[in-house]
């Protein structure tokens, strides 16, 4: 049974994995994977179907089982996302970069595959982690199911300097990382990512680099349950 302190999107993750890992194959209803997390995600979280009988990716059908709950002024995320065919959703650059050859490298491998996905949709600089669960069965799988949780949903219109250094710096102060563990993570001087976060705070008229995240993310995010 699961248990309601596990909300962090790793341990829903497991939960998934392990609900396919132990059940039987052919798997004939898709809730037996996500019924025991369905009631813990939290608002930054997702899961969704997706129907890949067709043979054309495009022609995949999409459809939301849970909603995002966090509402931005950039986007609606769920209206990004109707329930339609794969080939009908707004944003097709999107879907070829971060939706069709992850889905076929599944279904050609039959196994869950978990990754961070790092990207643009409509015209924003997204990233989320995303679990893909397929079908068990013997063949190609009829359909996947996908969890995924937000991680940054940013606009760089507003700076027109910023560059993917920069998002990537935002990113992991969001996470909660400090400077020196951002020169770690992306291979960079200490002394390059506390310029880069000193013409960050500049930009946005922050004293420091906690009040330049909490600018950035009440100036992107309502953190406010959908009623969607």
């Amino acid at each position: 049974m699961a248990q309601k302190s596990k909300r962090d999107f790793n341990s829903l993750a497991l939960i998934l994995f392990d609900n396919w890992v132990k059940s039987q194959s052919p798997i004939v209803d898709p809730k037996l994977l996500y019924a025991d997390i369905e009631g813990l995600i939290t608002i930054k979280m997702s899961i969704n179907f997706v129907d890949t009988r067709a043979d054309d990716p495009r022609d995949w059908l999409f459809r939301r089982i849970k909603n995002y709950g966090v509402r931005s002024r950039l986007i609606n995320i769920n209206k990004v996302f109707p329930d339609c065919r794969i080939g009908d959703l707004p944003d097709q650059a999107y879907v070829a970069d971060a939706i069709i050859p992850q889905f076929q490298r599944v279904l050609e491998a039959r196994t869950p595959q978990m990754d961070l996905v790092q990207t643009r949709i409509v015209g924003l600089s997204l990233g989320y982690d995303r679990i893909i669960l397929p079908q068990k069965r013997t063949g190609k799988p009829d359909w996947c199911i996908t969890f995924t949780e937000g991680r940054f949903l940013l606009s760089t219109s507003q700076s027109p300097t910023l560059d993917t250094v920069d998002e990537h710096i935002i990113q992991l102060l969001m996470e909660g990382q400090t400077a020196k563990d951002a020169a770690e993570i992306l291979g960079l001087s200490s002394r390059t990512i506390e310029h880069r976060i000193e013409k960050l705070k500049r930009e946005h008229d922050a004293r420091n680099a906690t009040q330049l995240v909490a600018k950035l993310i009440s100036s992107h995010v309502d953190r406010h349950v959908s009623r969607a």
